[in-house]
C-alpha cells in the first residue's frame, strides 16, 4: 500500500464559528467598558456608629443620646425615627445645628405634641409633629438612617424609667 495516496482530514474551526466568538468578545468588552462609563462602580459606604440612649424618664419629653464610638454622623445625611407606645415620629434634621454627631457627644432629642426636635450641641430644629409625653414601662425606639443609602446606621432601645 502506498501511504502518498491517503489524505488526512485535518481543518480549523470554521469560519462560522470564528465570527461567532469575536463577536461574543466584542459584546462583553462593551459591556465592561459601559459599566465603568455609566458609573456601576462601587456602592458609597454606610457609617458604622455606637450609639446609646443615655436618659429616657417618665413623663419627660427628652431623650438623650451618646455617640460611644464609630464614625462621625453628618446630621445632614441622617434620619431619625422614634418610636413608642406603637406611634413613630420621623424626623430629617437637615440643616440642623451642629453639623456633626461624633464620638464622645451627647444629642438631645426631644419629643412633644406640637412639635420635635433635635440638638447637637446647639440650639433645636423644629420637625414634624411629635410624640406625646413618655411613659413609664414603656420602651423606646430610636432608629437612625443613612439617607445616602437608605440604610440603617443604628437601632438603640430602651425601657423608661420611673
Amino acid at each position: 500500500m502506498d501511504n502518498r495516496n491517503i489524505r488526512k482530514e485535518e481543518s480549523a474551526v470554521s469560519p462560522v464559528i470564528g465570527v461567532i466568538l469575536m463577536v461574543a468578545i466584542t459584546v462583553i468588552l462593551a459591556a465592561v467598558i459601559g459599566a465603568f462609563v455609566f458609573g456601576m462602580g462601587t456602592p458609597e459606604k454606610t457609617p458604622a456608629a455606637n450609639i446609646e440612649i443615655t436618659a429616657a424618664e417618665d413623663g419627660a419629653d427628652t431623650i438623650t443620646l451618646e455617640h460611644r464610638g464609630g464614625d462621625d454622623l453628618a446630621m445632614d445625611d441622617v434620619k431619625i425615627i422614634v418610636k413608642s407606645e406603637g406611634k413613630s415620629v420621623t424626623f430629617d434634621p437637615a440643616g440642623s445645628s451642629g453639623d456633626a454627631f461624633s464620638a464622645g457627644k451627647e444629642g438631645n432629642i426631644t419629643i412633644a405634641a406640637s412639635n420635635m426636635s433635635t440638638s447637637w450641641g446647639g440650639e433645636g430644629e423644629q420637625g414634624s409633629p411629635g410624640l406625646t409625653d413618655l411613659n413609664v414601662n414603656k420602651m423606646v425606639e430610636v432608629e437612625f438612617w443613612y439617607n445616602p443609602t437608605g440604610q440603617r446606621i443604628a437601632v438603640i432601645s430602651k425601657a423608661i424609667k420611673a
